[in-house]
């Protein structure tokens, strides 16, 4: 349900604030592929924040992400 509203919201106006719920939703149901590319697409923003860096970087995790690869977004946190 919320997932289906913040869609309709990000259809409406593409804000960062709108993607970065959709990503931690996905990341709640476990879509850490489709999680990921919101919270990087996200840290790409004006609303690029440790908190995105680090969510992205969990996400990787999950994925089984190379450890550089996770420590770079850490490093940007």
């Amino acid at each position: 349900m919320a997932e289906e509203h913040i869609r309709k919201a990000i259809e409406q106006k593409a804000d960062p604030g709108y993607k970065h719920q959709l990503a931690q939703i996905l990341f709640m149901q476990k879509d850490y592929t489709q999680g990921y590319a919101l919270f990087y697409e996200v840290a790409q923003s004006d609303l690029s924040s440790s908190e995105v860096y680090y969510e992205a970087a969990q996400s990787k995790l999950n994925l089984n992400a190379d450890k550089a690869e996770v420590l770079s977004l850490l490093d940007k946190a």
